[in-house]
């Protein structure tokens, strides 16, 4: 049966979300073996056997489905009316298999099993009910049809209309359930990415933790192994910082940091590496430099530091910063790395501050 081609729009959602266009629909009846022969077995179906079996067909279809626990769970839980019930189950029947190749039918028998998945029916309930369903019709063709090879045609039309209808419903069920799965995997996905960046940020400044920078830090090193590239670390601490506690509060004091840490990334490339390492002091990770580039970029970092002051609540508070620069070697370790950096901060300190010294290089 050659299926209706209206065009896809707002005028048919559960089409377009389940993707259920021309094509589709002509694929799914061809499964179904769903043609022009069963079109002329809905009519007569609809004509001879539900005009006049219909309420028999609901009332015995309410009765078996009240025997089960999870029907009436679902009848207690969500306060449903049965004779409402009945009269949406007598729209589905009276609907049942006609016109079924066109859009609006796909439309109707889609929306029926996501409706069925919002109020929780499980899977195994809604293909019992479509068992029953079948049970009572085919009980109907056979109370009605006398004739031995219309009631064979009416069963077999049974079976496949009642088919396609419970293989729509089972599409919408198995979609709605796969995307509402996949939107709960985003959520934790989402929730776990956030508790890493939080695990693996500073919370003050927003740069990453002193262990992230190791980390990196032994990346770096094990690439040296491998011959590629070069690696330096600066170690950089603000002077004076204990004064700026001690005159303005510590509140003011973390509202310095956090500046002179977006002013270090600001004078850095987007490949190098800042983090917190304690305190007033920051680690910076260097790659693919050689020593004159890495200490052009460490007195980049000091002048854009201590350039201009810091708008601190109305009051500029001028801070200038101590560096010192290492340069990695294939032999070093993390630790002594940071060491000799930390040595070459230490020796900046002692010749005036506000400078950069480099040492083992």
């Amino acid at each position: 049966m050659e299926c209706k081609d209206p065009p896809m729009s707002k005028n048919f959602p559960y089409c377009e979300v389940f993707g259920f266009d021309k094509r589709a629909i002509a694929t799914r009846l061809k499964l179904m073996d769903m043609g022009e022969a069963q079109a002329a077995l809905a009519v007569i179906f609809q004509q001879k056997i539900l005009s006049c079996k219909q309420k028999q067909i609901i009332d015995g279809f309410y009765e078996q489905m009240s025997t089960k626990s999870e029907f009436q769970g679902i009848i207690l839980h969500g306060n449903f009316d049965l004779s409402a019930l009945k009269r949406t189950q007598a729209h589905y029947i009276d609907t049942l298999g006609i016109d079924f190749g066109s859009m609006e039918y796909f439309e109707d028998r889609l929306r029926i099993g996501w409706i069925h998945v919002q109020v929780g029916v499980p899977l195994s309930l809604y293909q019992s009910a479509y068992r029953a369903l079948q049970e009572l019709m085919i009980a109907a063709v056979c109370e009605v049809c006398s004739d031995d090879a219309e009631r064979m045609d009416l069963m077999s039309y049974v079976l496949k209309i009642s088919n396609l209808d419970m293989s729509l419903a089972i599409t919408a069920y198995y979609h709605t359930q796969v995307n509402d799965l996949q939107t709960s995997l985003k959520h934790l996905q989402t929730e776990q990415l956030q508790l890493m960046h939080k695990a693996n940020t500073d919370s003050l400044t927003g740069l990453p933790t002193r262990e992230i920078i190791k980390n990196n830090l032994v990346k770096g090193l094990l690439e040296l192994h491998d011959h590629s590239g070069s690696l330096y670390v600066i170690m950089a601490d603000l002077d004076f910082f204990k004064n700026v506690n001690d005159q303005y509060g510590h509140l003011t004091g973390d509202y310095v940091l956090k500046d002179v840490a977006n002013r270090i990334r600001q004078a850095l490339r987007d490949v190098d590496i800042v983090g917190r390492y304690g305190g007033e002091e920051f680690i910076i990770l260097l790659k693919n430099k050689n020593l004159q580039q890495a200490q052009l970029i460490a007195e980049r970092v000091r002048v854009h530091v201590g350039s201009s002051p810091i708008n601190a609540n109305g009051q500029p508070i001028t801070i200038t910063l101590s560096q010192g620069l290492a340069c990695g070697h294939v032999s070093d370790s993390a630790e002594d790395l940071i060491e000799r950096a930390d040595k070459a901060l230490y020796e900046a300190k002692r010749s005036g501050r506000n400078c950069v010294i480099t040492i083992g290089c």
